[in-house]
């Protein structure tokens, strides 16, 4: 066992030794809450349901889709529009797409052409040699040593996001505040000096729009020969994505104009070379990266972070087992980035809020050549729906799946389980390349969060709805009260 399992264990161990002393010994047996809480979760199609009832359920919430059936077995095959689909929730199913046969799996052209149309040509939809040219020049900002530097932003960001948090008493939507605090930490590892150029909250707002408009699927994106067709609702789409495109070429126009020297993502962006060429990316393709790492760097994890707040809210044990994780690490000093890799609870916690509610709900891969795969038979041209949200609370996988239990997630029990039925970041060479960022990002900002506020739930109820990533309809809405006690948020 590493160094970092190995704490991870203390850590769970410790919480088992206190958990008697700090809840009277029986709030929690086993490892399940013994509330009757149970996380919303997406009503599922009937298992006999018509192609058109497919479509219908894949146009207003794809994650509405699957029946039953997947939550409990694994795989279904099934023509749709003349085309063979596979959807599965088989862990086997997913190492070899991911992993054995990437190669011969590429994105499907309607996942393609989705992503494209809100994000351009970045790292997210390029392929094959352009692919591994911009991955090459951004993987050194997502490197340890660098992510640790880059840990005060996140932990500035988390305690600003628990002070606006505080400002309130009573019922507030929170997405608002998670958003502005990741759009706060991409803007300063982005374009570290240059954040002043950007208007936090209109670009959330601008997000927001892209995703529910070029971010879902239409009948027409059902149909190869009208998928790039334009459509009258996609014209405030475009606009949100003419605005971004817009606003990461005037940064980029004012960083060469300015000549400033940084060591930002944006400067590794506009000096990337290829190694055998010596070329360099293209103006288009440095603006859609920023393009990509604003809209979905940001959008995954502060949706992640707002599914987590739910969580916490419905479970008050959970807030104080992290307070006390928070005391027992920090005591009452400042957070520091050496605290944020030793929050193993507060990792555990985001780690169970991904699984029930993962930021990419399911991707889809076309087979380039007939393959098999344990019993299923694949052929060319077939498209693979990867449905990771079924996967994440399959019945045979998980233990009680549908409840929160963050202990999922110790070492033993890590251990135990199928590496690919957990993977709420994708998995294998296109893992994506911020989810250690992305990881670090949500545990300094939920410790900030947590350290001025307690969470309760109200009357209202979210629901998950698919636009690109897994979004709570309707915002969410949670009772937001500040911590009588808050003698550390000055030093944060």
């Amino acid at each position: 066992m590493n160094e970092r399992l190995a704490r991870r264990a203390l850590g769970v161990q410790r919480l088992v030794f206190v958990r008697g002393a700090v809840h009277g010994g029986g709030a929690y047996e086993g490892g399940h809450d013994m509330t009757d809480f149970v996380p919303v979760t997406a009503t599922p199609i009937a298992e006999d349901a018509s192609t058109f009832t497919i479509l219908k359920a894949a146009i207003r919430n794809p994650i509405e889709m699957w029946p039953d059936f997947l939550y409990r077995e694994h795989t279904t095959s099934t023509k749709i529009l003349g085309q063979r689909v596979h959807t599965t929730t088989d862990p086997d199913i997913m190492k070899a797409v991911f992993q054995t046969h990437f190669d011969i799996f590429p994105k499907s052209d309607l996942e393609q052409v989705v992503l494209e149309r809100a994000t351009g040509h970045g790292l997210l939809t390029a392929q094959e040699e352009e692919w591994r040219t911009q991955r090459r020049a951004t993987s050194p900002i997502f490197r340890h040593k660098t992510l640790l530097t880059l840990a005060p932003l996140m932990i500035d960001a988390g305690a600003e996001a628990g002070a606006a948090l505080a400002a309130h008493s009573g019922e507030l939507d929170v997405m608002p505040v998670m958003a502005n605090a990741t759009l706060k930490v991409i803007g300063g590892t982005l374009l570290s000096g240059d954040e002043d150029q950007l208007d936090f909250a209109e670009m959330s707002r601008v997000v927001e729009v892209l995703l529910n408009t070029l971010g879902k699927v239409d009948v027409l994106d059902f149909f190869q020969s009208t998928r790039r067709m334009p459509r009258p609702w996609g014209k405030a789409g475009k606009e949100a994505v003419a605005w971004m495109q817009d606003t990461a070429a005037k940064v980029m126009a004012g960083r060469r104009l300015s000549g400033k020297e940084a060591q930002d993502l944006l400067a590794l962006l506009m000096a990337a070379r290829h190694p055998d060429t010596g070329e360099g990316l293209s103006d288009a393709q440095i603006r859609d990266n920023v393009v990509t790492f604003i809209g979905a760097g940001h959008e995954t994890t502060s949706i992640a972070l707002s599914w987590t707040l739910y969580l916490l809210a419905n479970h008050p044990d959970w807030q104080d087992r992290l307070a006390a994780e928070r005391a027992a690490v920090v005591g009452d000093g400042p957070l520091t980035p050496d605290h944020i890799e030793a929050l193993d609870l507060h990792t555990m916690v985001v780690q169970e809020a991904m699984r029930l509610y993962p930021p990419a709900p399911a991707l889809d891969r076309v087979a380039l050549e007939d393959v098999t795969i344990g019993d299923l038979e694949v052929k060319a041209g077939d498209v693979v729906v990867l449905a990771i949200y079924p996967m994440q609370r399959h019945a045979k996988l998980w233990d009680q799946p549908e409840r929160f239990d963050p202990l999922r997630f110790s070492p033993d029990q890590v251990a135990a389980r199928h590496r690919f039925q957990y993977v709420p970041f994708s998995a294998g060479t296109r893992v994506c390349i911020g989810w250690k960022f992305a990881m670090m990002e949500a545990v300094a900002i939920l410790a900030g969060v947590l350290d001025r506020v307690t969470l309760a739930p109200t009357a209202f109820r979210p629901y998950p709805r698919a636009r690109i990533t897994l979004r709570p309809q309707g915002g969410m809405k949670l009772d937001v009260r500040p911590k009588v006690s808050q003698t550390r948020s000055s030093q944060n």
